[in-house]
């Protein structure tokens, strides 16, 4: 049953993507473009670039400054018991 899935492209049956493999080596040159396939790859692996790292930066910030004035208000709501607690 898992072979009409497949061939009918069910989600199910879908195999994950894969990163494309290397460039074919020709002997010392195709083993520099190997070396370098491999150096770009893990240079940019797990890293954003450009209008995407823009992007995740803003959401950062963003989410900073909402946390930051979250602990502002709480702190002020606390003195506020804190002073009625304990008048001064």
């Amino acid at each position: 049953m898992a072979e009409p899935e497949k061939a009918m492209g069910s989600p199910a049956a879908k195999e994950l993507e894969k990163t494309p493999p290397p460039p074919a080596t020709d002997g010392p040159s195709g083993d520099i473009m190997q070396r370098q396939y491999k150096k770009d790859a893990d240079a940019t692996h797990g890293t954003l670039v450009g209008d995407d790292a823009d992007e995740a930066r803003r959401l950062f910030l963003a989410d900073v400054v909402e946390r930051l004035d979250a602990v502002k208000r709480l702190e002020a709501r606390i003195r506020e018991i804190a002073e009625e607690i304990f008048p001064v």
